[in-house]
């Protein structure tokens, strides 16, 4: 049996991709920092997880 998806990427006005659907499922969405650093990630059951960990100074 062969399952073919469908994924969706949710880009928003600074063409940064803040979320991800898989067969009509929002599965994953991104928090950022500023322009370029994602800094939060989120799973489809609402689970926060950090994207990057900031630099060492």
């Amino acid at each position: 049996m062969v399952r073919i998806s469908s994924s969706l990427y949710y880009v928003e006005g600074q063409n940064r991709r803040v979320g991800k659907k898989v067969d009509g499922t929002l599965v994953q969405g991104w928090l950022y920092q500023d322009r370029l650093n994602p800094v939060a990630q989120i799973d489809e059951s609402d689970g926060l997880g950090v994207a990057a960990s900031p630099p060492i100074r």
